[in-house]
């Protein structure tokens, strides 16, 4: 897995490699993911607040809007962002630091590194030099009898 940074007039300015994944960085994607997930469970209650609403003949009051805003605040967008900023320096062994992540990455080019991190995390694949190595014969024997 690489992760390339640019500066705002596209050129690279650094890039990182990671070539083995392990136990933590499984647990640091899962964990992950949860905050990820809690944050989208809170946007999807504001959600069906307003349709059940809307359903309703009751009008949405003042009181009902500032909380449905206060549910889709910018607060939370940040928090998610410097997360997976957070999560990436983690599963690249804190070879950057966040500003370096912040400055070095376009929005799609975030989106993209923090979906090939959880992926590779999750993937638990080793190094791709490990699966082409050839194996031992005893290694296939064991598989055929699996």
């Amino acid at each position: 897995m690489k992760i390339v940074f640019k500066d705002i007039n596209d050129k690279v300015t650094a890039s990182y490699e990671k070539k083995r994944t392990t136990a933590r960085d499984w647990l640091e994607a899962t964990l992950f993911q949860e905050r990820a997930e809690q944050r989208n469970n809170k946007m999807n209650e504001a959600l069906l607040k307003i349709k059940s609403r809307s359903d309703s003949e009751e009008p949405l009051t003042d009181d009902d809007v500032s909380a449905i805003d206060a549910s889709f605040s910018n607060k939370d967008v940040r928090e998610g962002v410097l997360d997976g900023i957070d999560f990436l320096v983690k599963i690249y062994g804190k070879q950057f630091t966040k500003d370096e992540a912040l400055d070095g990455l376009s929005p799609d080019e975030y989106n993209n590194a923090v979906n090939d991190a959880i992926e590779f995390a999750l993937g638990g694949s080793g190094t791709q030099e490990e699966e082409k190595k050839p194996r031992s014969g005893t290694a296939k024997q064991q598989d055929e009898l699996s």
